[in-house]
């Protein structure tokens, strides 16, 4: 599947912050055609040069939020395959909201709201495993929850250490 512009942009921003090929792609095919629109609402919200970053979080965000209500995956189908490709999502856009949030604001996975994030896809993989009631699902469900869990502190701390080492034109432009 190709990306538009924007959702390449969205992607490349992501993959700048340390996210994985496969996480970036598959937040910037869900969400990338309104990532200029998203920067361009922060950077009139007074954000500036953090707007990159406000932008690739509110699209992981809308991510995250498309899940939260109860039922959204069995109204959309509801197929074994459904749930996985949701279960897949979470992870992409928690994994991206870890990394922009460590890369941007020099942020560590035992702060607050990092934790509080992991916390929330645990719920929201919990809600959507609970609301299968299949076998499969549970499995994947654990699977991608320990992955998760496992890989998120090394995700804070890649992408720390690239925001770390960022060039003159990168911190003076976002």
């Amino acid at each position: 599947m190709s990306l538009s512009v924007n959702a390449r942009m969205l992607e490349g921003y992501l993959l700048k912050c340390g996210v994985d090929g496969h996480s970036a792609f598959t937040v910037a095919k869900l969400f990338g055609d309104r990532y200029l629109e998203l920067q361009s609402q922060a950077r009139m919200q007074g954000f500036g040069k953090m707007s990159k970053a406000v932008g690739a979080m509110s699209a992981c965000e809308a991510i995250l939020s498309h899940y939260s209500n109860p039922n959204r995956v069995s109204s959309e189908g509801g197929g074994v395959d459904d749930y996985i490709s949701a279960i897949v999502r979470i992870r992409s856009a928690t994994v991206s909201i870890l990394a922009v949030s460590a890369y941007a604001y020099n942020i560590g996975i035992n702060t607050e709201e990092l934790q509080s994030t992991l916390k929330d896809a645990d719920n929201l993989i919990g809600s959507l495993e609970k609301e299968a009631n299949n076998q499969i699902i549970t499995d994947k469900a654990n699977y991608y929850r320990e992955a998760l869990k496992k890989e998120a502190p090394e995700v804070v701390a890649t992408a720390k250490a690239l925001g770390l080492k960022k060039g003159f034109l990168s911190k003076l432009l976002g």
